[in-house]
């Protein structure tokens, strides 16, 4: 596996073995160039993780976001993090989330926002 190629429209190719199987997983795969994540560490810190942590806790989005967040050295952008991810979406439980029928493409579009905030800034 190379380097993330960029689409037409700029956005990252997510081809890899192995694809994800949930939200956590999505973000560690669209981001490991950044962090310096093999595609295997990704995909494995992800895999326990989705489904708020597999039991409806924590938006598995909003976890990957903050551990991309620590893994590129800025774990002070944390708090601002989930409260603009509470602002916008409402909950942070997945449990809450589905209930209220926030999909999880939604929660992923957010998380992906945040960190691209971060890392840009």
């Amino acid at each position: 596996m190379g380097k993330d190629k960029k689409t037409k429209k700029g956005q990252k190719d997510m081809s890899c073995e192995a694809a994800p199987k949930n939200c956590v997983q999505f973000m560690l795969m669209r981001y490991r160039g950044e962090v310096g994540l093999k595609p295997k560490q990704a995909m494995r810190l992800g895999e326990p993780l989705g489904h708020g942590m597999a039991h409806g806790g924590t938006c598995g989005a909003l976890i990957a976001a903050l551990m991309l967040t620590g893994l590129a050295g800025r774990a002070d952008a944390t708090e601002p993090m989930v409260h603009a991810f509470q602002r916008e979406l409402g909950f942070l439980t997945c449990s809450d989330l589905m209930r209220h029928h926030v999909s999880c493409n939604a929660c992923i579009k957010k998380g992906c926002a945040l960190v691209d905030e971060v890392l840009e800034g």
